[in-house]
């Protein structure tokens, strides 16, 4: 693996973490670099799909895009009413990746 492809896989890779996890990034970074430097992890056009397919999240990973999610507290009270269901509230402090 050539050094410019390596820093590509690096810089990939740590960006995916950051997403989602911004407090493992530099676990996650410095154990990618010990395997980038050891060749263990080979990113080129051989196994791109097989990485890309490992990071992509799978279908089950996605169920909660088809919850119908509210952003009114009060269109949740009147819909949960009206189908007998209880509501959710989640309150929290921050930005929600916990980017802060």
């Amino acid at each position: 693996m050539t050094s410019k492809t390596a820093t590509l896989a690096m810089q990939t890779i740590t960006f995916v973490a950051m997403l989602f996890s911004p407090h493992l990034v530099p676990t996650i970074a410095q154990t990618l670099k010990s395997d980038i430097e050891s060749n263990s992890i080979h990113l080129d056009d051989s196994t791109y799909m097989s990485w890309r397919d490992h990071l992509l999240p799978q279908p089950s990973e996605l169920k909660w895009q088809e919850i119908s999610w509210l952003n009114s507290f009060h269109a949740g009270l009147v819909e949960a009413n009206q189908i007998g269901k209880p509501l959710l509230l989640w309150a929290m402090n921050g930005h929600p990746m916990g980017c802060t």
